[in-house]
């Protein structure tokens, strides 16, 4: 049976200059989406673990956001 977690998330009203997300999981980024990818599916999970996850955006000065809350 795949183990998997799938993590959705909205566009920042903030910035709508966006370029991509990274993922980030346990403190360390694991995927990069591009503007459109406002979900990703991690399926590098392992039962009985605990995860922690996050999301940055990427705007097109190349700033990056604060981890999202979640």
């Amino acid at each position: 049976r795949e183990r998997s977690v799938t993590l959705a998330w909205q566009p920042p009203t903030a910035s709508p200059n966006t370029t991509g997300y990274a993922v980030v999981r346990n403190g360390q980024e694991i995927a990069y989406t591009g503007a459109d990818g406002l979900r990703y599916v991690d399926t590098s999970v392992e039962p009985g673990v605990q995860y922690q996850y996050a999301v940055r955006a990427r705007n097109t000065r190349g700033e990056w956001s604060p981890p999202s809350r979640g």
